[in-house]
């Protein structure tokens, strides 16, 4: 009987812990990870990322400061049939092309700086990635 308790524990912690690990994995999808039901890509989780969302024809935050090495995803949250947005460097250094509702694009960011960037089909849409 205490055998059966200890492996009933121990099956109950290791379950217990496979979503935390699920949200490091790339196949994962963490969904309401802003509280507004947007789902983020695993992938986009954990050290040295972070998170823009665009929602409302705007980028959340539109100011981002980070250090050198973060992977930055920007999560496209509009609902479905709005049109898709881009992330495009004010320099011209990247371009996502169109990101539809539902998807993401990522960027890693290496060298210290500000960089703008904007919308393409909607260029009042602007942000920041200010990396220290």
């Amino acid at each position: 009987m205490t055998r059966n308790r200890s492996l009933a524990a121990l099956l109950a912690c290791a379950l217990a812990a496979l979503p935390a690990l699920s949200c490091y994995s790339d196949r994962s999808t963490i969904v309401d990870l802003d509280g507004e039901g947007c789902e983020v890509p695993g992938s986009a989780i954990g050290p040295d990322r972070a998170i823009v969302f665009i929602r409302d024809f705007a980028f959340f935050p539109d100011t981002l400061r980070i250090a050198a090495g973060t992977r930055v995803t920007w999560v496209n949250c509009e609902d479905a049939g709005i049109e898709p947005h881009t992330s495009t460097a004010d320099a011209g250094t990247w371009d996502s092309g169109l990101i539809a509702p539902g998807e993401a694009y990522s960027r890693t960011f290496t060298a210290a700086g500000s960089n703008g960037y904007f919308c393409e089909p909607h260029p009042f849409m602007r942000g920041a990635i200010l990396v220290q």
